[in-house]
């Protein structure tokens, strides 16, 4: 069986029953996009006891192509500073170098964010949010977690929470795509839980 729903933003979600191995299970939802996902989701077992979902944003450069990329950049603006010198700007190479660097250490910034992502485990008696880089872990009683969404500071937070705790989850994805986490979360907790989720 397979269901495909729109996400927004050429997002797609699809539940996709697969012939797994016995030990692992059988069903699989995946959000995704054209490349690579977004969101995961491992459901253990025919009956939902048990699941898994990896939140990662989509890092579609990889390690050398950022390196080519800052480098064809670079190697651009050092060309521009070497005319400018030969015209009478002795300053030009050393802030094209400044710059450079600058620009470097900025793309290596926003490359390395890209790293971070989340996993939550949902079973009977818990959900577990681990975060990465760092593996920050919290954990709530299944029963008791409450999902909501807060709008603020111009877009929308999705959170879990229990006994006057919170925590974000998603704050790398899209404020549709937070929605229909929402969404789904409730529904999954439901089902795992045996109860309706708020």
């Amino acid at each position: 069986m397979v269901l495909v729903c729109r996400m927004g933003a050429g997002h797609a979600m699809t539940l996709v029953k697969s012939p797994l191995p016995p030990r692992r299970g059988g069903t699989i939802l995946v959000f995704s996009q054209t490349v690579q996902d977004v969101v995961s989701l491992r459901i253990d077992g025919a009956a939902p006891a048990r699941a898994t979902l990896s939140l990662q944003p989509v890092r579609r450069l990889s390690r050398s192509g950022l390196w080519m990329c800052v480098g064809l950049l670079a190697l651009s603006a050092l060309l521009v500073a070497w005319l400018s010198a030969r015209q009478g700007n002795v300053f030009a190479p050393a802030f094209a170098l400044l710059e450079s660097v600058g620009l470097g250490a900025a793309f290596a910034a926003v490359w390395k964010r890209g790293k971070r992502g989340e996993r939550i485990t949902i079973d009977a008696r818990a959900l577990e949010v681990t975060a990465w880089p760092g593996r920050q872990r919290v954990s709530y009683p299944s029963g008791w977690v409450r999902v909501r969404l807060e709008s603020g500071a111009g877009r929308q937070r999705l959170l879990l929470g229990s006994h006057g705790r919170e925590t974000e989850i998603g704050a790398f994805l899209a404020d549709e795509e937070r929605a229909t986490l929402a969404r789904d979360l409730r529904a999954l907790l439901a089902e795992v839980t045996g109860s309706g989720a708020e």
